[in-house]
């Protein structure tokens, strides 16, 4: 499990690294305090990452290299459960579909740990906004999005803990929104 963790903070560190040194437009990159601080709240929440996998994508991509960690398991991602499905494809279902009262009960830890990974990723996620407007691409936006990530991760580890699956769906729905508008206005569009 240790090796695991930090194989998964070295992966963390690989893909802000390409990513900020790939990207003309980024923000400055991090100090070392920042690194460090943003590391260490990932530390216990990237167990399982296949380092090659996540490496690979992080050398082959620019500002999404971050995100390959809420891909499957065997997509070089994270991983949610012990099957390592997609994290977003969990949020998208919870946002569609209120977990019964059973599910919630047998899956509130391994979704109170998907909700501290998103919060992890998305504390990664500040390194790459954009430092000046292109387009339709505001740099303000992206904030926007990335803490909207950051209030629906934290409040969906207190709707799990408090076993209420309509609150679940609720906070879910807003944490796949925050990802749906950044990718329309800064991936796909």
């Amino acid at each position: 499990m240790i090796r695991q963790v930090r194989v998964g903070v070295l992966v963390l560190f690989v893909a802000g690294v390409a990513c900020l040194t790939t990207r003309p437009s980024l923000s400055a990159a991090p100090t070392k305090e920042e690194l460090a601080k943003a590391l260490a709240a990932v530390n216990d929440l990237t167990k399982g990452v296949d380092a090659e996998k996540a490496k690979a994508h992080a050398k082959a991509t620019t500002g999404e290299a971050i995100m390959i960690l809420l891909k499957p398991k065997d997509k070089g991602g994270i991983g949610y459960g012990p099957a390592g499905d997609a994290i977003e494809l969990k949020i998208m279902n919870l946002a569609k579909k209120a977990p019964t009262e059973g599910v919630l009960k047998k899956e509130a830890d391994d979704l109170i740990l998907m909700a501290k990974q998103v919060a992890a990723v998305a504390a990664v996620n500040e390194w790459y906004k954009p430092t000046k407007t292109e387009k339709d691409k505001n740099p303000k936006d992206w904030q926007k999005f990335n803490d909207e990530m950051k209030k629906a991760s934290a409040d969906l580890v207190e709707a799990v803990k408090g076993g209420k699956a309509d609150e679940v769906k609720k906070v879910a729905n807003s944490l796949n929104s925050s990802c749906v508008n950044c990718h329309t206005t800064f991936r796909d569009n």
